[in-house]
């Protein structure tokens, strides 16, 4: 059941809990490297010496422990997640360790199969990461000496740690989100629209899916269409969305909560969740628009193949009955026309090779 090909380390801070020798043997079972310490400073000290694809700290039923390790441990480590064990099953522990950081907050006992999906998910979290700056540098120095863009302002800290958790849900989206930043990026730049409001687009953008956070797996992962009820249901993602990017209590968050609440607005009113028009839409909820139609039509979902980027350059400006121009801004339309090389080679460079694979294949 292990998450990739390579074997996986994980560093476990061991409890005189009743489950920890099971946790071991679910460990041993399905292929985990571990290494076991005994107290949070000695998980720190391993942390500073070793790489671990996750960390486990099992910290039994205790009612009172030191959440700060889990900080320390990201201070050292930040790609590197951290699930917490415990039997204690008070809100104010989760909230804490959450808070700190924590990737996850298992209840204990819990099931083998519990337990390594939040492995999996927590280990192809962290490579993920590795991979996303790996790609974002190779874009940056493919890109920048044509549109001129450095990324060297962005905070790459609020986007990854809000990506992550739309990711959790829905791992097809997971370079999606990435590629969004650099799309609206570019866009607003070609725009000229104020550097500030520039690298505010670029911020928000990869979190205009964060609601999806609230949806149920049975509407976000069916293959098929949706019926009408379920299609009424997934289109809440964008309310849900601005609100949880209103009320995170970090500063700045007014453009990405506008994007959630608006990129699926279209030109022509035809759009949800509120069928605005034309520019009662704001610019960057028509900028995410675009941007999230065009990574949509060339990636593979549960319900569609990926296309190719000419296939998809052609839905978008000349339509097909369902996609029509009309949906969109002409001014960010034309712009999209001038542009979409540079759209190309993002998504070239960041998008999994098995889906890449699947569109040669089909052009062919």
């Amino acid at each position: 059941m292990q998450t990739a090909h390579l074997p996986a380390s994980i560093l476990i801070m061991r409890s005189d809990s009743a489950y920890f020798a099971d946790v071991c043997k679910i460990l041993d079972s399905s292929g985990y490297a571990y290494s076991v310490c005994k107290s949070p400073e000695e998980a720190l000290s391993k942390v500073r010496e070793l790489h671990f694809d996750g960390i486990v700290l099992d910290i039994g039923g205790r009612d009172v422990f030191d959440m700060d390790i889990i900080a320390s441990i990201r201070q050292e480590r930040p790609q590197t997640p951290v699930i917490i064990l415990s039997s204690n099953i008070a809100v104010g522990s989760t909230v804490s360790a959450l808070r700190m950081g924590a990737f996850d907050f298992i209840v204990m006992p819990s099931s083998a199969e519990h337990l390594l999906r939040s492995l999996n998910r927590a280990v192809r979290h962290r490579r993920q990461r590795e991979s996303e700056k790996r790609y974002a540098q190779e874009i940056e120095d493919k890109l920048k000496g044509n549109i001129g863009w450095t990324g060297q302002d962005l905070d790459i800290g609020i986007i990854n740690i809000f990506a992550a958790v739309a990711e959790f849900r829905d791992p097809d989206d997971r370079t999606h989100n990435v590629r969004m930043g650099h799309y609206c990026h570019i866009m607003a730049r070609a725009l000229s629209l104020p550097r500030s409001f520039v690298d505010a687009v670029s911020i928000g953008a990869p979190l205009h899916d964060i609601g999806k956070f609230c949806m149920p797996d049975s509407i976000l992962l069916k293959e098929g269409s949706l019926t009408k009820v379920e299609y009424d249901l997934m289109k809440g993602h964008t309310s849900y969305g601005k609100q949880m990017l209103m009320e995170c209590g970090l500063p700045d968050m007014d453009i990405a909560a506008s994007i959630a609440i608006t990129h699926h607005e279209r030109w022509d009113g035809t759009g949800y969740p509120k069928r605005l028009r034309e520019k009662t839409i704001p610019i960057e909820g028509r900028i995410a628009n675009l941007c999230d139609q065009y990574d949509t039509l060339r990636s593979t979902r549960p319900y569609k193949r990926a296309i190719s980027h000419k296939e998809a350059f052609v839905l978008l400006t000349k339509g097909d009955g369902r996609t029509l121009p009309e949906h969109f801004d002409p001014e960010i339309l034309e712009v999209f026309r001038e542009q979409a090389p540079a759209f190309d080679a993002i998504f070239e460079l960041n998008m999994p090779s098995v889906v890449k694979q699947l569109v040669k294949s089909d052009s062919m």
